[in-house]
């Protein structure tokens, strides 16, 4: 059995505005689409990330 390894890519910074939720989602979706398990952890207070996830779903589904 061939051994999967995990990796963990973060997105951060201090400042507000510099794309952090829109650059993270967009490599979701990129990797989403090869057939890789993706986990977005959303740990900003404003939850950019998940707004817009929850956006998605209602304009185009799951």
């Amino acid at each position: 059995m061939k051994s999967k390894k995990n990796k963990i890519i973060v997105f951060a910074n201090q400042k507000g505005g510099v794309g952090k939720s829109t650059l993270c989602i967009l490599l979701a979706d990129y990797l989403a689409y090869w057939k890789k398990d993706v986990c977005i952890i959303d740990t900003d207070l404003q939850q950019s990330a998940t707004l817009q996830r929850e956006q998605d779903k209602q304009t185009f589904g799951e």
